[in-house]
C-alpha cells in the first residue's frame, strides 16, 4: 500500500514530504509577517527544489503549485519583496539542477515529453481524461483507502458540513490545502503519465491523507479516539491482507487458469520486465523463451494449441506476429506490459 516495493519512488516520498514540511514553515512565517528574504533561506529552498526536481519530471507540477501558494500568500499579506525572493529561489533550483544532471531538461523534449505532450492534442483529450480518471479512482480505493474507509470519511465530512460549520471558520485550514494540492497534483500526474500506472502518484498519498487529521479536529477526544481505531484498523488488514504485491500485477485472467495444461511461449522486449509475470509462472507448465521471430516460429509450430505471452509495444508485435496457419482463440490482458493469446492451430479446428 505504501512504496515498500518501488524503490526510487520512496525516494521522492521523502522529498515530497519535506519539501512540504519547508513549504509550510515559510508559509507560517509570512502569515506573522516575519522576514524571510535572506540568502541562507534562498540558498536552502534552491537546493531542496533540486532535489525535489531529480527525484522525478512529475515533481514539477508539486514544487509549481507550492510555489504559486507561496507568492500568493506573500501578496496577499503585502510582502511584495519576497516575490522576487521565491522567483529567484527557484530560478536558482532549475540551474541548480541542469548542473547537476545535464540531461534533465533534455527529458522534455525527448520521446517521453513528446508523449507526455501529446496527451493535450484535442483527437484524443477527451479518451485520456475518461481514460485517466478510471484509472485515478481505482488505485485511490485500491492503494491508498477502501471502501469501509471511504464511509468513514463521508460521515465525518457530512457531521462537519452539518454540525460544524461555525466551528469551521477558526479552524486552520493549511492540511485541506495540502491535501487538494496532492490530489491536484496526482490527478495531473495521472493525465500526463505515459501508461497509468499507480507508482507515478504513490509518492504523494501522505499529503493527500492530511485531510485525516484536517476532519477529526472537528471531532471531541473520545470520538477522535474511536475514528483512529477504527482507521488504524482498516488501513492495517487493507496493508496484511493485499495480495497484489507484483509490479504492475493484475488478477490472473480465468482463461489462463482453465486452460492449465497449454504450453506457454513468453516473448519480452526488456528482461527487467519478467518480474511483472512473476503471477503465472509455475511447475506444472512447460515454459519457453524464443529470443528471435525465426526461434518463435519454429517454437509455436511445435504444438497445437498454445498460449503466447507477449509485450504490448507495437513495434515489439509487429515483429513477432503470429504465424498465419494459427487463429487467437482467446486473448487476455496480463499486466501493465504484456497481453495473453490462446493459439489454435487452423487444420486442427474441428468443424
Amino acid at each position: 500500500m505504501n512504496t515498500l516495493y518501488l524503490r526510487e519512488y520512496q525516494l521522492q516520498e521523502m522529498l515530497l514530504v519535506i519539501m512540504t514540511y519547508i513549504f509550510v514553515k515559510y508559509y507560517y512565517l509570512i502569515k506573522i509577517n516575519e522576514k524571510i528574504d535572506s540568502w541562507r533561506s534562498m540558498l536552502k529552498i534552491a537546493l531542496l527544489v533540486t532535489f525535489v526536481l531529480l527525484s522525478g519530471y512529475f515533481a514539477i507540477f508539486y514544487v509549481f503549485i507550492l510555489g504559486l501558494i507561496l507568492l500568493l500568500i506573500s501578496y496577499r499579506n503585502g510582502q511584495k519583496q519576497n516575490i522576487p525572493f521565491f522567483i529567484f529561489a527557484f530560478l536558482a533550483a532549475f540551474a541548480f539542477t541542469g548542473s547537476l544532471y545535464c540531461k534533465y531538461y533534455d527529458g522534455f523534449f525527448g520521446y517521453r515529453g513528446i508523449e507526455a505532450l501529446g496527451k493535450l492534442g484535442l483527437s484524443g483529450i477527451l479518451d485520456n481524461i475518461i481514460v485517466s480518471s478510471k484509472k485515478y479512482l481505482i488505485d485511490i480505493r485500491g492503494y491508498l483507502i477502501s471502501l469501509p474507509a471511504i464511509l468513514i470519511f463521508l460521515i465525518l465530512i457530512g457531521k462537519v458540513i452539518i454540525f460544524d460549520r461555525t466551528k469551521n471558520y477558526n479552524k486552520d485550514k493549511l492540511p485541506l490545502i495540502l491535501s487538494v494540492c496532492g490530489v491536484i497534483w496526482s490527478a495531473l500526474v495521472m493525465f500526463f503519465a505515459p501508461f497509468k500506472g499507480v507508482h507515478y502518484i504513490l509518492s504523494i498519498f501522505p499529503i493527500i491523507l492530511l485531510i485525516i487529521p484536517y476532519l477529526t479536529s472537528f471531532l471531541k477526544r473520545k470520538e477522535i479516539i474511536i475514528v483512529t481505531f477504527i482507521f488504524t484498523t482498516v488501513f492495517f488488514i487493507k496493508a496484511f491482507t493485499r495480495k497484489e504485491v507484483y509490479y504492475g500485477y493484475l488478477p490472473i485472467e480465468k482463461v489462463y487458469k482453465d486452460n492449465s495444461k497449454l504450453p506457454v511461449i513468453v516473448l519480452v522486449d526488456d528482461a527487467g520486465l519478467n518480474a511483472a509475470l512473476l503471477s503465472y509462472f509455475n511447475d506444472k507448465r512447460q515454459f519457453e523463451f524464443p529470443h528471435t521471430p525465426v526461434s518463435f516460429n519454429q517454437k509455436v509450430e511445435k504444438y497445437e494449441r498454445l498460449i503466447v505471452i507477449m509485450s504490448q509495444t507495437e513495434m515489439f508485435k509487429a515483429q513477432y506476429q503470429i504465424p498465419k496457419n494459427y487463429i487467437i482463440y482467446n486473448k487476455f490482458q496480463c499486466n501493465w506490459f504484456f497481453d495473453g493469446y490462446v493459439l489454435h492451430r487452423k487444420d486442427k479446428i474441428k468443424m
